[in-house]
Order: C-alpha cells, then structure tokens, then sequence
C-alpha cells in the first residue's frame, strides 16, 4: 500500500474510520485528558507519585486542623 492510497482513502470510508471515531468520541469525554495529564506530570516516575500523594495528604490535615 502507498502513501497515496492512504492519502486517498482519508476523506472516504476507509478501513480507519471506525478508529478514528472511537478516538474522537474518547477525546470528547474532558476527564480523559484530565487523567492522562495527571499520570503523565505527576505519576510518572515514583518519586512524584509518592510527591504528589504527600502534598494532598498535608493539604487535607491543614483542611482539618483549621476548621
């Protein structure tokens, strides 16, 4: 298969439609990106997942102790 061939059948229903649809219906949905964002900024190595985690759990006792 060509280049030209994948060109072509773009605009038409190609065999990557159904794909294509089903992608741009999970992009559709915002917390999806939300999630990805997160996972990718904050979790991706251990050390900021454990960062992350304590800045929440602080956050919530200073919540606490000032009601």
């Amino acid at each position: 298969m060509g280049i030209s061939e994948l060109v072509t059948g773009i605009g038409e229903n190609s065999r990557y439609d159904d794909i294509l649809n089903s992608l741009m219906a999970y992009n559709k949905v915002p917390h999806h990106g939300w999630i990805a964002t997160l996972r990718l900024q904050h979790f991706s190595t251990p050390w900021k997942g454990v960062a992350t985690i304590a800045a929440i759990v602080l956050l919530v006792l200073t919540l606490i102790q000032t009601e």
